[in-house]
This record gives C-alpha cells, sequence and structure tokens, in this order.
C-alpha cells in the first residue's frame, strides 16, 4: 500500500462530497414559503392586467397564480423568455431576463369575464443555477476520480527502500 496516494486520494474524495452538497445551497432559487401561499390578489376584467414585478438583466423571475375560471390567463413580459406550466388548477410561469434592462412582467384576463386572480411572486438568479450545477458535477467527478486515486494507493506496493539511500 502506498499510504500517500491513498490518502490523496481520501481527501480528494472528502473535497468531492463537500462540492456535492455546497452546490445546491449556492443557487438563489425563490423559497417555497417566499411563494406560498399565495399572497397577492386581484380582479381582472377583460383584457385588463396586472403588474407583478420585474425580471432584473440576467435574472429570472417565477410566478405562482390560480384564478377563478381555472383557465391559464396570458403571462406577457416586456423582454426575455416566458414558460407556463399547469400542476392541478396552479400555474406556474417563469421569465428569464438575458436583457441588458429590466423586463416587466404582467398577467392579463385573456378571458370573456372577470376574473379573480391570487398569485405571488419571487426573483432568482439565473447565474446561480450554473454555478450550482458546475459545482455539483465537479465534485461527483473529483469524488471519483479520488476513490479510484485510493484504490491505486491501497492495490500498489510500497516503494522498496534502497540500502545506499542515506
Amino acid at each position: 500500500m502506498r499510504r500517500k496516494l491513498f490518502l490523496a486520494g481520501i481527501v480528494m474524495i472528502v473535497i468531492g462530497i463537500i462540492l456535492f452538497e455546497v452546490g445546491p445551497t449556492v443557487f438563489k432559487f425563490p423559497n417555497v414559503n417566499a411563494l406560498f401561499p399565495l399572497k397577492e390578489t386581484a380582479k381582472l376584467d377583460p383584457t385588463e392586467n396586472v403588474t407583478l414585478g420585474n425580471a432584473l438583466p440576467g435574472n429570472g423571475f417565477m410566478i405562482i397564480y390560480n384564478d377563478s375560471m381555472g383557465r391559464p390567463l396570458s403571462v406577457g413580459a416586456t423582454g426575455g423568455t416566458l414558460q407556463l406550466q399547469q400542476v392541478n388548477g396552479t400555474f406556474a410561469a417563469e421569465c428569464v431576463n438575458t436583457g441588458s434592462s429590466s423586463a416587466t412582467v404582467y398577467l392579463i384576463n385573456n378571458q370573456t369575464a372577470p376574473v379573480s386572480v391570487s398569485y405571488s411572486s419571487a426573483n432568482f438568479s439565473v447565474t446561480g443555477i450554473l454555478y450550482s450545477i458546475g459545482l455539483v458535477i465537479g465534485g461527483v467527478l473529483i469524488a471519483i476520480i479520488g476513490f479510484i486515486v485510493m484504490i491505486v494507493g491501497l492495490l500498489l506496493k510500497a516503494k522498496k527502500s534502497s540500502p545506499n539511500a542515506i
């Protein structure tokens, strides 16, 4: 067994595990408590809208809402890309702003009757996602390499000391 190689492998495994654990905490996603329960309400007539907030440059903006009709309303933004999903009558929209100025996010009643809306919204960091993914993947790779180094250290025989060594 080569002790130094074995110990280097152990250290790499520990560093990999630490990076893997720290990765998700770097990403500043809106806390579920910030979005639920739905905190704001509005009554919208047909074609009327309500401004929900701003997606800052390089950041995202998350909206969770439900309405009295149970149908998706139109979500708009002055910039960025939008995605809408529905789960059990609750709708979630995400705006990612890749532009250089703030994007205003708004909700429009695209139905033919007035609708009551309950909603919550929060900003999140897009770059934080990339850092988190990098830390998690890096942690896994370092731990795997550390495991290999540790096994090699266990399998290799110790160096024989030379009788002429001083």
